[in-house]
């Protein structure tokens, strides 16, 4: 629309437990009359239909008019995190654009809940006073807070006198550089106006979400992004353009405001070569895309319907995410049949599993319920000792719990302590031997239960063993050692990767083992030789340095941030 955007700048003032509504509400007027020169006559405010204290104050002390003050219920004025939390009342500052600019269909009856854009909010003051809980009761905050926030394409919008965001000197410039490219005129056909307020406000978006670190991919952030750029193609390749464009138009943005977001600079090149790689890509499927979406609408023709083996052929073959299709179905009478889409999308994910070989685990399968009520969790010794000694809590065989075991059998078995570090992050589990005086087991993996309790599976290679027998436990040395340096050195090229093909890469998975590692890792594009050389070398060069690997223990998570540690949107760290 002409007041929201994928991409804006944000401004506000916050407040936690000093300052509350009464200076709130003074430094919005005060900001907007006296330091921009907003006439005061142009300005309209809402409050909640029970907020008297914010009533009072606007009415008394900065002497707005009755009749310029509207109380709304919860639905527009009641400000919350979620269904329970912080919560409050809040009081939004609107402009009145004025009737030639608003356009409504019925000027009689227009005020500030019209929808037709005429009172145009500006600043919305959130007073986080209460702690919803669970039975919607409301309960005062001992320390109540403000949270302001006001678009500044809107603020420009009114302080420029322009009718629409994109009127501004914000997106002007972007929008000139796609009509001069086209040679026409902005303005002379709403069809492609269309296209070029869409690629002025997305190539905003995709420059700043890359400087962020994400990068295009089928799932989370990445796909967000994905759509925005996919989107961006179509509409360009709507203008006549059939070669990468947007990239051009992420060099303004990253030239216009690198001196305010000093990241844009420092990334410049990774930007353009992430939005010019993904164009590229889509648009080599765009078009075969396109008419197989003609072809499934004359299939539909009768039904007005767009199967859902069809949009999910568009997606998974010619990388078409749903929101476009229907962007492009929006002018026709078509529907999408999304239920089915579903069930195809559902019916991959589910082939998906059955044709990944996952290991078998005594710790998915086992039930071991009985152990879990006494046990939360197995103590781990591993980092600092390689043997010790301990009590058996539970022999499984076959994926039952027995009470004993013998010569040549193999059992999945449970100690109180433990020295063997269990598999996990792409890392395997250690081998080794548990012994006593009467019998000798090869322990040959260690597995994690879901409980938190490590499982050791084995063959009992002599005597016979019963539960609550003590062992000693020795982990393999030699085995230990070799993966450890291999897990090294995936965080050796895990550094060595970012520092030479770009801060976006980030590990994707991994797999350790004794004799060799694999890191997976997102990119882009294909690496070529010399790069590979040169990831190569770097990494030798930080092995010879044999600089001591340093582990700090007790560390909370925004230490170890501040520190230098990395970490990523989607993963979740506990203080260690």
């Amino acid at each position: 629309t002409q007041r929201h955007h994928t991409f804006f700048e944000m401004l506000g003032n916050f407040s936690f437990g000093d300052y509350f509504k009464n200076e709130a509400i003074s430094f919005a007027w005060k900001f907007l009359t006296e330091e921009l020169k907003i006439p005061s006559e142009k300005l309209y405010i809402t409050i909640h239909k029970n907020d008297v204290e914010a009533e009072q104050i606007w009415k008394e002390k900065i002497n707005v008019p009755s009749n310029k003050i509207f109380k709304l219920e919860d639905k527009d004025n009641l400000w919350s995190m979620g269904d329970t939390g912080p919560c409050g009342p809040c009081s939004e500052i609107l402009y009145d654009i004025g009737e030639s600019f608003s356009n409504c269909e019925k000027p009689e009856q227009c005020g500030v809940e019209c929808d037709c854009g005429r009172y145009l909010e500006v600043w919305n003051l959130v007073f986080m006073q209460f702690d919803k809980l669970d039975n919607g009761k409301l309960v005062p905050l001992p320390k109540p807070s403000i949270d302001t926030g006001m678009g500044l394409e809107r603020l420009a919008s009114i302080l420029q006198n322009v009718k629409s965001n994109y009127d501004t000197d914000i997106f002007k410039y972007l929008m000139e550089y796609v009509a001069n490219s086209l040679s026409m005129q902005y303005g002379d056909n709403e069809e492609s106006d269309i296209s070029i307020r869409v690629l002025a406000d997305h190539s905003r978006a995709v420059t700043f979400l890359i400087s962020d670190g994400v990068i295009p991919s089928s799932e989370g952030r990445g796909y967000v992004l994905r759509r925005i750029l996919r989107r961006a193609v179509r509409h360009y390749k709507k203008l006549g353009i059939n070669e990468p464009f947007l990239f051009n138009l992420s060099q303004l943005v990253i030239d216009e405001m690198e001196d305010f977001y000093p990241e844009l600079k420092n990334q410049n090149a990774n930007i353009i070569s992430i939005i010019k790689n993904e164009e590229k890509k889509f648009l080599t499927t765009i078009d075969r895309g396109l008419e197989q979406l003609q072809e499934a609408m004359a299939t539909g023709k009768k039904t007005k319907v767009l199967s859902g083996k069809d949009i999910f052929k568009l997606y998974d073959t010619f990388g078409f995410p749903v929101d476009l299709i229907e962007d492009i179905l929006r002018d026709t009478d078509y529907s999408l049949d999304l239920k089915a889409y579903e069930e195809e999308m559902l019916k991959q994910k589910n082939s998906s599993k059955k044709a990944s070989k996952f290991k078998s685990s005594i710790a998915d399968t086992a039930h071991l319920s009985d152990i879990l009520r006494k046990n939360a969790q197995t103590i781990f010794h591993g980092y600092k000792e390689l043997t010790c000694e301990s009590k058996i809590i539970a022999i499984i065989k076959d994926d039952e719990i027995v009470s004993n075991s013998k010569k040549g059998e193999k059992v999945n078995l449970i100690f109180e302590e433990t020295p063997f570090y269990a598999e996990s992050g792409g890392q395997i589990g250690d081998k080794g031997i548990a012994e006593n005086e009467s019998c000798l087991i090869d322990i040959l993996d260690t597995q994690k239960s879901e409980g938190g309790l490590v499982v050791h599976s084995g063959i009992v290679k002599d005597g016979n063993l019963q539960n609550a027998d003590k062992f000693k436990l020795s982990v393999d040395k030699r085995t230990r050692e070799t993966i450890s340096a291999h897990h090294t050195a995936t965080h050796i090229l895990h550094s060595c990767l970012r520092d030479i093909l770009g801060t976006h890469v980030r590990q994707a998975g991994s797999l350790v083992e004794s004799n060799r590692l694999r890191f997976d890792f997102s990119h882009f594009s294909n690496i070529d030789q010399e790069a590979l050389f040169e990831i190569e070398s770097l990494c030798n060069e930080r092995i010879r340095t044999n600089l001591p690997v340093e582990i700090r223990g007790n560390v909370d998570y925004k230490k170890a941030i501040k520190d230098g540690a990395t970490a990523f949107f989607e993963e979740k760290y506990d203080d260690v």
